[in-house]
């Protein structure tokens, strides 16, 4: 496996780089084994492609329908970039569901949990919560702050993801490179489908389209596209 053979190569000769570092880096006082080292390297080919891929598609397919952020974006895309980035993934929660075992007895918010009970994070309804948004079902590219909670709140667990899209150099990085792709070089749009054709994946912790179609249009001197369709191609 790629995975493995790079991390012995990397115990026997370190580099400057992300797999020196964690075949280096110790948990009390024991470091992580080839075998830890590999499924890492799973979690972070999934966390990076995975929810960038369903906030683009997902991303694509909401601006559509909200023409008057689609049509501000377009007519400033570098300077709006990186709140709409964000707001995208508030408004449409690439990643929709996380599970949990509880460790312990406890209480949560006046619920009882028991060891061994699986807990199922919603960070969609997280993401809508108007007690600390206000009008969380707007798709508003200027929002600032925007306190999403689209890859977990802090800590260690914090999701791998987030170092591919969101609100890090690599995040911005990875999402408005491919939507400035979609502005300047293939402007497009999801068509817009009512919600009862729009099929979703049928099981995954990710949220995103398996049934859209993206419209290949031309861009006017304004930078805004009129609804000129060709060569439709699927998501």
């Amino acid at each position: 496996m790629l995975a493995t053979e790079l991390a012995e190569d990397r115990r026997r000769r370190p580099a400057d780089d992300l797999l020196t570092e964690l075949v280096q880096a110790e948990v009390d006082d024991t470091q992580l084994s080839t075998q830890e080292i590999a499924s890492f390297f799973i979690l972070l080919a999934i966390a990076g492609q995975e929810t960038t891929r369903n906030a683009i598609s997902l991303g694509l397919w909401a601006l559509h329908n909200n023409p008057a952020a689609h049509h501000a974006w377009a007519g400033d895309f570098d300077r709006l970039a990186s709140t709409a980035v964000e707001e995208i993934l508030r408004y449409c929660t690439p990643i929709a569901t996380m599970r949990r075992t509880v460790t312990r007895d406890t209480m949560l918010n006046e619920h009882q949990l028991t060891a061994g009970d699986k807990v199922l994070l919603f960070y969609a309804a997280a993401n809508r919560d108007e007690r600390i948004l206000p009008e969380p079902d707007r798709l508003d590219i200027t929002r600032s702050p925007n306190t999403n909670l689209s890859f977990g709140g802090s800590g260690p667990h914090f999701c791998l993801g987030s170092h591919s899209i969101g609100s890090t150099p690599w995040a911005n990085m990875s999402a408005a490179c491919s939507l400035t792709a979609s502005w300047h070089e293939r402007p497009s749009a999801v068509r817009s489908l009512p919600s009862a054709y729009l099929r979703y994946a049928p099981v995954s912790t990710g949220s995103y389209p398996t049934a859209s179609e993206v419209i290949n249009q031309t861009p006017t001197v304004q930078g805004l596209y009129p609804g000129h369709a060709a060569n439709t191609a699927s998501l």
